[in-house]
């Protein structure tokens, strides 16, 4: 059994335009006999794309609200992306998914969520090089 990751309630008042934007991006396709869920997968890229591009913009520059900035868009994403992704954002979480709950995670799906991940994070650190030109210093 693959992980489903959209669920709804129904009290919510934009519920409907929430359930066409999740069956839009939550289409499975039959691949190899496994299900994949491409909407689940491009929500976990986009997420830590600007995960990574703004941890890196705000370093560089020097920002000392770098924190706060960081939770509130994690806040946001997740209140905003969980019903498509599950909110992973992290390939850690994503194991401890799989490892807590093996009968609703397949190695693959995992794997393609930290392919997405890893992927997300690397363009969003790329983007930020593109844009500024410096990269991140690793010092004490």
């Amino acid at each position: 059994m693959v992980f489903n990751p959209i669920k709804f309630n129904d009290a919510l008042p934009y519920d409907g335009i929430l359930r066409k934007v999740a069956q839009v991006l939550g289409k499975r396709n039959n691949f190899a006999n496994q299900n994949y869920n491409f909407g689940a997968y491009l929500g976990e890229f986009c997420v830590t794309f600007g995960l990574a591009f703004l941890i890196c913009i705000n370093v560089i520059h020097g920002q000392t609200d770098t924190a706060l900035k960081v939770g509130l868009y994690c806040a946001a994403m997740i209140y905003s992306m969980g019903i498509i992704t599950g909110s992973n954002f992290n390939p850690g979480l994503s194991l401890a998914m799989w490892l807590a709950r093996p009968d609703l995670h397949t190695f693959m799906s995992v794997f393609s969520y930290w392919c997405s991940q890893m992927l997300g994070a690397f363009c969003g650190a790329l983007v930020a090089w593109g844009i500024t030109g410096e990269t991140i210093g690793i010092a004490p």
